[in-house]
């Protein structure tokens, strides 16, 4: 049913329980799971302008940086039980919830996992939530997983 699931990601808090469940699902459909950072540049029509916002000490450099570490330790722990995994980190200028549709459609994923981050009822009244707006979006089934660490559960 599920052949390749994509689980993206901003930042590396709450993530653990998508990965939990993106783990177990790709064990039991023996599914290739993509891990996609996202790195959102402000839009510009040249792509001067995109890289000088990832430029060595620049906000969009530490947060690429840090999505490379994180990406690195979760293949590693992917790849140690015998799941095929693909890493990307996606410098884009789009929103998130548009650069993860077309991203999904792009990998051929016929499945999304993304954690819930907490956010406020103003935030999400005044800028939505991209999870909601993926939902909307999404020609694939989105799952989201909550953010508690599902090793808390099982202990």
């Amino acid at each position: 049913m599920y052949n390749r699931i994509l689980v993206p990601m901003e930042n590396q808090e709450h993530q653990e329980s998508a990965l939990d469940h993106a783990r177990a699902l790709a064990e039991h459909a023996g599914a290739t799971v993509i891990l996609a950072w996202l790195v959102p540049v402000v839009a510009s029509g040249e792509q001067f302008f995109t890289q000088i916002q990832v430029e060595p000490g620049s906000s969009g450099a530490r947060r690429k940086e840090r999505g490379e570490a994180y990406l690195a330790k979760a293949t590693e722990s992917f790849e140690s039980e015998g799941i095929d995994i693909v890493s990307r980190i996606v410098v884009t200028p789009q929103p998130p919830e548009q650069a993860i549709v077309d991203l999904a459609q792009e990998e051929e994923a016929d499945l999304i996992i993304m954690a819930t981050l907490p956010q406020s009822a103003v935030g999400r009244f005044l800028f939505g939530s991209v999870g909601d707006k993926v939902r909307r979006r999404s020609l694939i089934p989105v799952l989201f997983v909550n953010p508690s660490p599902a090793r808390e559960r099982e202990v």
